[in-house]
């Protein structure tokens, strides 16, 4: 293992920011920014090592739903509509592993992580826009797909929360 590592990078300059430099800065913008500068970094050294295993989880979660939501769809429907064709296509084709990756991240596994989550969320976004376009979400199946779609919204939202480091953990 290296050391330091970055979270004590992170926890060594905001010790030394708050140490050395917050007691020379006298109020106004400069502290309010400093301040800033040193919750975001507090953040960053709790959260820096989650987000491989929160995309991961993430990506897993809404590839799973997805596929529920389509079945159920395949179930009840004799043909699929062409926008339900297209996400179920897209779902089976990874394009992030085709392409360079989401942008500013360093490792290769992490960005591809981070390109395949944007992908998932955009098949997500488009069948919850489909769901609700169509009229499936007034109906009873409907409604219980849309129940799945805000269940993941929720775990969703957690797992964010989390990997940022702006909620407690329960451990």
């Amino acid at each position: 293992m290296f050391r330091p590592t970055v979270g004590e990078l992170l926890s060594g300059i905001t010790d030394s920011l708050r140490e050395s430099v917050m007691p020379a800065v006298s109020g106004g913008a400069a502290q309010r920014q400093l301040k800033a500068a040193l919750h975001a970094l507090g953040r960053l050294q709790r959260s820096w090592d989650r987000w491989p295993a929160y995309l991961e989880e993430d990506n897993e979660d809404i590839r799973q739903t997805l596929d529920a939501v389509l079945s159920d769809l395949s179930r009840e429907l004799s043909t699929l509509p062409p926008p339900i064709e297209v996400i179920t296509s897209q779902l089976k084709t990874r394009m992030s592993d085709l392409l360079p990756g989401a942008p500013c991240f360093n490792d290769r596994a992490l960005s591809v992580a981070g390109a395949r989550n944007l992908e998932l969320q955009g098949l997500l976004v488009a069948l919850d826009d489909w769901l609700r376009a169509s009229g499936q979400a007034a109906q009873p199946a409907g409604k219980s797909r849309q129940q799945m779609l805000d269940r993941l919204y929720r775990r969703m939202t957690e797992r964010e929360l989390q990997a940022w480091a702006i909620q407690a953990e329960d451990d």
